[in-house]
C-alpha cells in the first residue's frame, strides 16, 4: 500500500471512529445500548426474493407484510441502501424518521431493520426502514466497489475481506464445503473411516499415502486448496 493510500485510509478510519464516539455519546444521553442485542432477524434476502418477487406492487401494498432483515451495508444510493446477508442482497428505503440514523452509517456497517416489504416501479423489492438497529460499526473501509480486492496476497491474508467483496470467492467456498460434506457423509455411511484431519507433504512429488486400519486398505489423501 502506498503512503498516500495509507494516509487516506487512516483519515477514513479516524472519521469512522468519530462517528462511533458520537453514537456512544447519544446512547449514554438516551440511556440506551449503542449496539442492541435484542434484534432478531427473521428473514433472509434470498427467501424474500423467492417468495414475494412474483407479486405485484399493489398486492404487496395491500398485504402490509412486515419483515426483519439484517446484513452488511454495501451500497448507499441516497434514498435507498443495499445490505448483503449470507443469502443475497436487499434494498432498504430510508424513511424520514430514519435519516438521522443513516447519517452515522458507513459502508461495511452491519444493520438490522424491521419494516414493511414493498416493490418499486422497476420491480425491485425493498424494506422500509421503520425500526432500525446498528449491530456492528465497521471502522475500516471496504475495498473500492469497482476494482474490488485484486491483490492476490491481500486476498489470502485477509480472506474475510475477500469473502465480503467477491461473490466468486463465496461461491468457491460454498462448493468446497458441499464437496467435503458429501465425501464425509458418503464415507460415514459406508463406515470407512474415523473423523480425523491429517496433513502430509510428499518430497517425491506424489500424493501422500495413508493406511486406514479401520478398513485395512490403502488410500490416497487428497488436499483441496482454494
Amino acid at each position: 500500500m502506498s503512503k498516500e493510500l495509507e494516509q487516506n485510509e487512516n483519515k477514513l478510519i479516524a472519521e469512522r471512529r468519530a462517528k462511533l464516539a458520537k453514537i456512544r455519546e447519544q446512547a449514554v444521553e438516551n440511556n440506551t445500548n449503542p449496539f442492541p442485542n435484542n434484534f432478531c432477524r427473521k428473514n433472509l434476502a434470498d427467501d424474500l426474493q423467492k417468495k414475494y418477487s412474483h407479486r405485484s406492487k399493489e398486492e404487496l401494498e395491500s398485504s402490509n407484510q412486515v419483515v426483519s432483515v439484517a446484513g452488511r451495508l454495501i451500497r448507499n444510493r441516497g434514498a435507498f441502501m443495499v445490505i448483503q446477508d449470507m443469502s443475497g442482497i436487499m434494498q432498504l428505503y430510508v424513511v424520514k424518521e430514519a435519516r438521522s440514523f443513516v447519517k452515522n452509517l458507513d459502508l461495511g456497517d452491519i444493520v438490522g431493520v424491521n419494516g414493511v416489504l414493498h416493490k418499486s416501479g422497476k420491480g425491485d423489492l425493498y424494506v422500509s426502514m421503520d425500526d432500525n438497529y446498528l449491530l456492528t460499526k465497521s471502522l475500516r473501509p471496504l475495498p473500492d466497489k469497482h476494482h474490488g480486492l485484486l491483490d492476490k496476497e491481500m486476498r489470502y491474508r485477509q480472506r474475510y475481506v475477500d469473502l465480503i467483496v467477491n461473490p466468486e470467492t463465496r461461491d468457491v467456498f460454498k462448493i468446497r464445503t458441499k464437496i467435503i460434506n458429501f465425501i464425509r457423509s458418503y464415507l460415514n455411511k459406508k463406515i470407512l473411516w474415523k473423523s480425523k484431519r491429517l496433513c502430509f507433504k510428499s518430497s517425491q512429488g506424489e500424493p501422500p499415502r495413508a493406511h486406514l486400519s479401520l478398513i485395512i486398505m490403502p488410500w490416497i489423501l487428497i488436499c483441496i486448496y482454494v
